[in-house]
């Protein structure tokens, strides 16, 4: 099922006679003609344009998290927002890296033009009823064969935000819902972030007052007293809706954007930062995702891709810890890092001990979180920002010449650690974070055609984890496009011979 914009008066979430036969919806772009194009083709040119100057606002800045008993007078948990300044625990990357793939450029009228396709969904999954502490939720199950590549939800957001701690703009927009995305939320599981807490020192300090005032019985309240009562129940209910409310949003939320605080004043004033996508909240974590999950800005929904092929009664799943699944080598480091983040345990292979792959996918991600801390100290000493270089393909951005030695081993190093990668469950776009280097390091060593190989490979699977119209497959794109312009002006080497033959990995 998809997510239509709700001011459509469409809900996505009504599971009707319709939505239950079709094997196929078109995403609903805006205005269009009678071809199915957006007609205001300049409008959305200049929009590109000018978030092409806030680079890196791509993607969910905040994991989703799973969690514990929803109760309205429960002790508030820990906050599920990341701070974007720290660390990823893994690797020692910002954790900006782990949402912000490419660097975007600014794109020509003919890829622009390429955001108005209609990337068909493909919702072929059931959601369905699960007990957790307790609760019943929903969960995503698929129900026919969903290939790789697939968009399984292109949803709109339910209740969009600028602050998640808005408590009074989140029930504003819940109370514009239909009451279909209503129930949607409340089915949604819960988790009181800190910032809840004063909310419920009021709540109690309220009911220890009205329960002081019920105690006095009717003839022992005065008309005074009587009116407050009046006046506080409504209140309360009230506060206690709006507790619960936002304990759901804090707790599913994904960032709009990619920046962090220090620079989001770049960000015009008017424009949402944080999300609620009921249905994508439906999605599981596990240590071997199946789906990747990310905020096409050009459209403004959230979209879910099929990383690999996945059968009927498969969950469809993600990371809730973002980019570290891949290198916690440690099945008991990973749980602690749900536990943090209130996410319940994982059962994937790479963290069930009976599993007989278990200890293979363990080493692998020994091996990944090894190879990774290398090649941050190897960029370092080259003087080069290793986040930078994760991101942008063009070039290297150092103030030297790197030694041609010291790149050609951080380039077999770089190779390795894709090859641990994707044998540790790894298919989506953490794989085209570390091609990027590949193909700046490759230009830097004059290995042109092994260069276009690295940068086909990224176009590929930026294709099935973003689809043809998110803008950062359509930058790899772009890229890709001139690095095989550039090769045709240059002709072949001297000799006849092709620089940098071989197949990228």
């Amino acid at each position: 099922m998809s997510g239509d914009n709700i001011e459509s008066g469409h809900d996505p979430l009504q599971r009707d006679q319709t939505q239950q036969t079709s094997k196929s919806e078109v995403i609903d772009l805006g205005p269009s003609d009678s071809e199915g194009k957006i007609t205001s083709e300049q409008t959305l040119a200049q929009k590109l344009k000018k978030r092409g100057k806030r680079q890196n606002r791509r993607g969910p800045g905040s994991k989703k998290t799973k969690g514990r008993k929803d109760a309205i007078f429960s002790e508030a948990a820990g906050s599920v927002h990341t701070s974007y300044e720290s660390k990823n625990k893994a690797t020692g990357l910002s954790a900006a890296t782990s949402f912000s793939t490419v660097d975007t450029v600014l794109l020509d009228e003919d890829e622009i033009a390429a955001l108005t396709l209609a990337v068909p969904v493909l919702p072929h999954f059931e959601l369905e009823e699960i007990a957790h502490d307790g609760d019943i939720f929903e969960v995503a199950i698929a129900n026919d064969v969903i290939n790789t590549g697939d968009r399984l939800i292109c949803e709109a957001p339910a209740i969009a935000v600028r602050e998640p701690t808005d408590i009074e703009a989140i029930y504003e927009g819940f109370c514009e819902l239909t009451p279909h995305y209503k129930e949607a939320i409340w089915r949604l599981e819960a988790n009181p972030a800190p910032h809840l807490e004063n909310l419920m020192a009021h709540i109690m300090e309220m009911i220890k007052y009205m329960v002081d005032l019920y105690e006095k019985g009717n003839a022992g309240r005065t008309a005074d007293e009587e009116k407050e009562l009046d006046v506080m129940e409504p209140l309360l209910e009230t506060y206690c809706k709006k507790w619960r409310l936002a304990a759901r949003f804090s707790h599913n939320c994904y960032s709009l954007t990619n920046l962090p605080p220090s620079e989001r004043h770049q960000i015009p004033a008017d424009e949402p930062l944080s999300g609620l996508f009921p249905t994508v909240a439906s999605l599981q974590h596990s240590c071997m995702p199946n789906c990747h999950v990310t905020y096409n800005h050009a459209i403004g929904k959230m979209t879910v891709h099929a990383v690999r092929e996945i059968q009927p009664g498969e969950p469809l799943t993600v990371s809730n810890i973002g980019s570290d699944v891949y290198y916690l080598a440690s099945a008991i480091d990973r749980a602690q890092r749900l536990d943090d983040v209130s996410s319940p345990p994982c059962n994937c292979p790479a963290c069930d001990e009976r599993n007989p792959k278990f200890a293979a996918l363990n080493r692998y991600r020994a091996q990944v979180y090894g190879r990774a801390q290398w090649l941050s100290a190897k960029f370092s000493e080259m003087d080069i920002d290793s986040n930078t270089a994760l991101r942008n393909s063009r070039s290297l951005e150092t103030s030297v010449t790197p030694n041609r030695d010291d790149l050609s081993r951080a380039l077999v190093s770089c190779r390795e650690m894709l090859d641990f990668l994707k044998k540790a469950g790894c298919h989506d776009v953490e794989l085209i974070r570390w091609r990027q280097p590949l193909v700046a390091m490759s230009r830097e060593l004059g290995e042109s055609i092994r260069a276009i190989g690295f940068a086909k490979a990224n176009v590929q699977l930026a294709k099935i984890c973003w689809g043809e119209d998110n803008e950062e497959y359509l930058t790899l794109k772009h890229e890709l496009r001139k690095m095989e312009e550039e090769g045709r002006m240059q002709g072949p080497a001297p000799g006849g011979s092709r620089k940098g033959k071989g197949r990228a990995k």
